[in-house]
């Protein structure tokens, strides 16, 4: 299946047929309500190909409010970015033990950051 391409920005196949991580953008709904406040940004406007909601996918530093897709800055996004690692490393702290499939998943994100620091 081939990408859907706007003016801007790629939507990967991958979100159309199974959607996007929803339960992220609703765990983390006053983090992105606190930014898109604080820093006054306004949705971004997308062409609507689709029915309903977004399908998630989007090539640039953005996040989910409701219905609304919010275009950031990469100041923007290094401090919902940095808040949400924050978050993330004190939940694995705290858990006992993880899954095969889990680890697997952290062990491949911790490699890909390493290599990009």
């Amino acid at each position: 299946m081939s990408r859907a391409k706007f003016e801007g920005f790629t939507i990967e196949p991958r979100w159309w047929r199974f959607g996007g991580p929803i339960d992220f953008w609703i765990s983390h709904h006053d983090m992105v309500e606190k930014l898109v406040k604080v820093n006054k940004i306004r949705p971004y406007p997308l062409p609507r190909p689709w029915p309903g909601p977004c399908p998630g996918g989007l090539k640039m530093p953005h996040v989910h409010l409701g219905e609304e897709v919010f275009r950031l800055e990469q100041e923007q996004w290094m401090e919902f970015s940095t808040g949400v690692i924050r978050e993330m490393a004190d939940r694995l702290v705290e858990a006992n033990t993880v899954r095969f499939g889990e680890l697997m998943d952290l062990a491949e994100i911790t490699e890909v950051v390493g290599a990009i620091r």
